[in-house]
């Protein structure tokens, strides 16, 4: 049965830290995240709440949508400028930790995002910047906003969405020479390693196993290209605060894996995974630099899964990764497409225009410096 969710004030509100991490409100919170439309493990409170303690520069607030004593709507959003002198704006909340940045929406109520959008424009009275994941929710949105809306930006990025096996895919997906390359690369690998151990690729799910596989990753990133450039998650103490706690919570509700490549004890490759359902979300790799011929953070990725693929049951990977990320395009054969949308109630809200003006400007001016430096 779907709900229709009127737009409204008084099902509208907006909760700071402190009242978002009562722990009534975060299990409607955690209820919702398991219910939604829109699958978004980045907005569940175990990762949000660490990301807005440790990672926000600025005052990242939660907009709320209710439907009588049911939560069913939420997004974290700021109050930003385009730019040093633009025009402000209500953004969704974006960091450099977060891939997707879709609402959670009750499966019932697909209105609910028409409603929050407009309510948070109604609150804030500036227009709303809306990174948004292409669904039908989506195309909901745009077919029935009675407003101003334009579209800023549309991006693909690689992904697996298939019932076929691990195996299965590969052979249809990949060309025989990929294929070739890739288990040549992995024979070599076995090797180069075999007088270290026996490779192996293993799925951490529990709790302790999942920290104790997290303190490895984090020290492989660091001894890496990423820990001498100090950019590695422990060269900054709150991205490592954050990634702890975010990582620990997110383990106890079994949303969280850390898939390994291994010679004997040896890590070769790690990679952090967030999980719903059948899900997984490609979030942050490290490997071993000096096995960097073999390519081991490519082997993890494209085999990590083989066991959960084995019967050919529906599986779904998000890569996580920018639209020209050559590794996630080359092992992933579907695209996701998401959208970046100007709203405004008013349809010739001048505001909105402004926005969304500066927004295309700097889009433009991006692209221009991108392609002068690449040499195009």
């Amino acid at each position: 049965m779907l709900v229709r969710v009127p737009s409204n004030t008084e099902n509208f509100e907006v909760r700071d830290l402190k009242s978002a991490s009562s722990s009534d409100f975060v299990e409607s919170w955690r209820a919702l995240s398991k219910n939604t439309l829109v699958p978004n493990p980045f907005w569940e409170p175990g990762f949000c709440l660490p990301a807005i303690e440790h990672l926000a520069s600025e005052d990242v607030k939660l907009a709320v949508q209710n439907c009588g004593n049911s939560v069913v709507a939420i997004a974290p959003f700021t109050i930003e400028r385009i730019g040093e002198v633009g025009p402000k704006v209500c953004r969704l909340w974006a960091h450099d930790y977060l891939p997707i940045g879709s609402p959670l929406v009750a499966q019932d109520c697909p209105g609910a995002l028409i409603a929050l959008l407009s309510d948070l424009n109604h609150k804030t009275n500036l227009p709303v910047l809306a990174p948004l994941l292409e669904a039908p929710i989506t195309n909901h949105l745009k077919n029935n906003w009675d407003g101003y809306i334009k579209l800023i930006s549309t991006d693909k990025r690689a992904a697996i969405v298939s019932n076929e096996t691990a195996e299965n895919y590969r052979k249809l997906y990949f060309s025989k020479q990929r294929r070739a390359g890739l288990d040549r690369r992995f024979r070599r690998l076995q090797e180069a390693t075999s007088q270290i151990g026996d490779l192996s690729i293993e799925m951490a799910r529990e709790p302790y196993s999942v920290a104790f596989e997290l303190e490895r990753f984090l020290n492989l990133e660091h001894v890496g290209w990423k820990g001498k450039a100090k950019t590695s998650l422990l060269s900054n103490k709150h991205d490592a605060e954050f990634i702890r706690t975010a990582v620990g919570e997110m383990s106890r509700r079994e949303s969280t894996a850390i898939a390994t490549l291994k010679a004997g004890d040896k890590l070769i490759a790690s990679l952090i995974l967030l999980v719903n359902g059948n899900s997984f979300y490609s979030w942050k790799t490290a490997f071993d630099e000096s096995f960097s011929q073999y390519s081991p953070g490519v082997q993890l990725l494209a085999r990590f899964a083989d066991p959960i693929r084995s019967e050919g049951k529906p599986f779904r990977l998000d890569s996580c990764s920018s639209p020209d990320n050559t590794l996630a395009n080359v092992l992933m054969n579907e695209r996701l497409r998401a959208t970046t949308l100007v709203l405004h109630n008013k349809p010739n809200s001048l505001q909105a225009q402004a926005a969304a003006h500066t927004l295309k400007t700097l889009m433009v001016a991006r692209q221009t410096v991108k392609s002068i430096l690449n040499g195009s």
